[in-house]
């Protein structure tokens, strides 16, 4: 943890604290994780250089480049998020919504290119991961990561952010939660069983926000953490 705030110091951001994500593949077809592209999940950031050449980092295809001057002029012109403002509210187009995860279509109205922040990231559970992100066999695709627990062990936020939704969907997530963040991510928890915060409350990066669980279509207690962009998933291993 110590190495990761010292490197996210370092002038020219090679600590990967903040990534250029570029929106045009969005139609592209899936990427499948390859078993050499698969990395285990690992609790601190990734160095940026090595994030262009990953394979499965989006689901649906998106590209990620770096242009460390643009990320520089970001940070510096960064400033302070209104806890009662709607995170990236511009970004998501004025839509808020509390019942589901992915509500945003086709993404008519999304930017060509987005900055997003990645310092201060909270692993919501430290446990042995399960299932990785992408295809699973033959079954359909697995859109986040399962991470192994006991029920009523502490969820955590993974970024400050405000919670959008908070349902129970009996044949998918169970009991779960989704949070926007003020880098313009959304992470979504499921298979919880009981709930530390309100829906629009704001929280912080790290903050207990539930209690793991084995509701909905779950096979044995775990943590299923999913990260998105305007909807579209993208692979939490790489956060």
């Amino acid at each position: 943890m110590e190495r990761d705030k010292n490197l996210s110091k370092v002038k020219v951001l090679f600590s990967a604290s903040l990534v250029f994500f570029t929106l045009s593949a969005f139609a592209q077809s899936k990427v499948e994780l390859s078993a050499k592209s698969r990395p285990e999940v690992n609790y601190k950031q990734l160095h940026s250089a090595s994030l262009g050449n990953q394979e499965g980092l989006f689901a649906d295809g998106i590209k990620l480049k770096m242009d460390l001057s643009v990320l520089e002029e970001a940070e510096a012109t960064r400033e302070a998020f209104d806890v009662n403002e709607i995170p990236c509210d511009d970004i998501y187009g004025g839509v808020w919504q509390n019942a589901h995860v992915d509500i945003y279509g086709a993404l008519k109205n999304a930017p060509d290119s987005f900055i997003v922040n990645l310092t201060n990231f909270s692993m919501p559970h430290v446990g042995r991961m399960t299932s990785n992100f992408g295809r699973r066999g033959s079954r359909r695709y697995h859109y986040g990561i399962d991470l192994k627990l006991q029920v009523g062990d502490t969820i955590y936020a993974a970024f400050d952010g405000k919670v959008r939704v908070q349902q129970y969907e009996r044949r998918g997530y169970g009991y779960y939660a989704v949070i926007r963040h003020v880098n313009g991510l959304e992470t979504v928890y499921g298979h919880l069983s009981k709930f530390l915060v309100k829906e629009n409350d704001f929280v912080k990066s790290g903050q207990p926000i539930a209690l793991g669980g084995n509701t909905g279509r779950s096979t044995g207690p775990h943590l299923h953490f999913e990260t998105r962009f305007l909807g579209k998933p993208i692979n939490p291993n790489y956060l």
